[in-house]
């Protein structure tokens, strides 16, 4: 999950809303060992600042990562912001615009 914030207290809400969602997939799964705590939450984010975000990213791709399959309960504006301000750091190759009509 990645979600870009600005602030401290936009990032505590992400992750209390991305427990809130672990919790009820948790309860639909049923499973009985289940561990819904702030580590297994944050372990299993891309919550923060670009930069917060790049490490994460960058640390996955130390041990082999080549690919990552995101959803974005920020929607469109941290998809976005996702696109500008953390997906350059790791195109390797020219550069490719993206038009303006696909960031309106």
């Amino acid at each position: 999950s990645v979600n870009i914030v600005d602030s401290a207290s936009e990032y505590e809400q992400a992750i209390e809303n991305r427990m809130a969602g672990r919790r009820r997939t948790q309860q639909l799964a049923r499973r009985p060992n289940f561990q819904d705590t702030r580590e297994v939450a944050e372990a299993g984010t891309l919550y923060g600042s670009p930069d917060d975000i790049s490490a994460k990213l960058q640390a996955l791709r130390d041990v082999g990562a080549e690919y990552v399959l995101l959803n974005s309960p920020g929607g469109l504006p941290t998809l976005r912001r996702f696109a500008q301000d953390v997906m350059p750091s790791f195109v390797s190759g020219p550069r490719v615009a993206v038009s303006p009509k696909a960031t309106a």
